[in-house]
This record gives structure tokens, sequence and C-alpha cells, in this order.
């Protein structure tokens, strides 16, 4: 059963668009950080470095799809998918991470126990090293671990599929037949 549009070529359409909103309004959210910011030291600027580079990943990755690159385009949305799953704080480090949405649960243990529900239709990238103030939560980002699947099924069909229908069927060796039981 596809948890998916049937028509495949709309599917990697729409897929495509949403990672390239996503890496712009993300590029756009860093941009807006940055002209309000007064100085940039050695730790903010690869802070930023990294969610230029996350940001750029995700408009990679949806223009490959569009310009029908799918092996490569399926890849890289597979990995920068991967990378958002999860958001984790622990003391004064944190990482978390989506570009365009968030749909994601998961425990908060900074002022007690607490269980979060996060919906968030904006991309987001929040990074911090060593911070005094101290933040612990693990969150798991649902909605990319759903488009994780949607990629793989689309990889499957897309590229694994073809592959079997172009090679020949091999033919059983001497060595085949001396496993057989």
């Amino acid at each position: 059963m596809k948890y998916r549009i049937k028509n495949t070529r709309l599917t990697v359409l729409i897929l495509a668009y949403y990672q390239i909103i996503g890496g712009i309004i993300g590029l756009w959210v860093l941009v807006k950080i940055l002209m309000n910011s007064q100085t940039i030291n050695g730790a903010l600027l690869l802070i930023i470095l990294i969610a230029l580079g996350l940001y750029y990943f995700s408009i990679k990755s949806g223009s490959l799809l569009i310009r029908q690159e799918y092996k490569r385009g399926l890849i890289y949305s597979m990995i920068h998918q991967s990378v958002q799953v999860i958001g984790i704080g622990f003391g004064g480090d944190k990482f978390l991470y989506y570009s365009g949405a968030n749909i994601g649960l998961g425990p908060n243990f900074t002022d007690g126990i607490e269980f979060k529900f996060l919906l968030e239709f904006f991309s987001e990238f929040e990074m911090s090293l060593n911070l005094s103030e101290k933040s612990y939560f693990l969150y798991v980002n649902i909605l990319a671990m759903f488009l994780l699947y949607v990629f793989w099924d689309l990889y499957k069909e897309l590229i694994l599929d073809e592959m079997k229908e172009s090679t020949s069927p091999i033919e059983k060796t001497e060595i085949d037949e001396g496993f057989v039981i």
C-alpha cells in the first residue's frame, strides 16, 4: 500500500517544490538574523555556514528532482530528511533543524518531564554550543520520517525497478548449485 499520490511524477514535483520553498524560507530567515546581528565570532560563523549549507542542500535536492535527475535527487532528499528526523538538546548544546514544516513530538526535560507536540510550518535552524542556558530534549520529526519513507518508495519505483528491468536474469552457476540442499 502506497501512502502517497498514485501519480509518481506529480509526487516528485510536489516534494521538489516543498524542498525548494523550505530552503528559500530558511535562507530568508537566516538573512534576517544576520541583518540583526551586531557581531559575528568564530563559533557563530561556523553555525551560520552549517545553516547555509543545509538550506542550500534542500534547494539542491529539490532542483535535481525538477531536472529529472532522479537518482541523485532522491538520494540527496533522503539524506536531507534524515538530518531533520532528530532534534536534540543536551545541556548547553542543541541541534534542531527542519526545512519546510515540522510535525514533531518528544520529551522535554528542561523544567521537569514534559511531553511536547510541535506543529510548525516555517523553516528553523537552532544550533548552540556550550551555552550557559541548559536545555534537555529529544524531538522526533514525524513529517521528516514520513517524507523519508516516501522518498525511499519513489527511489524503489524509479531507480531500483528500472535497474531490475534493464538487467538480465543471472544464470545458475556451478557454485550456486553446490549450495542447494
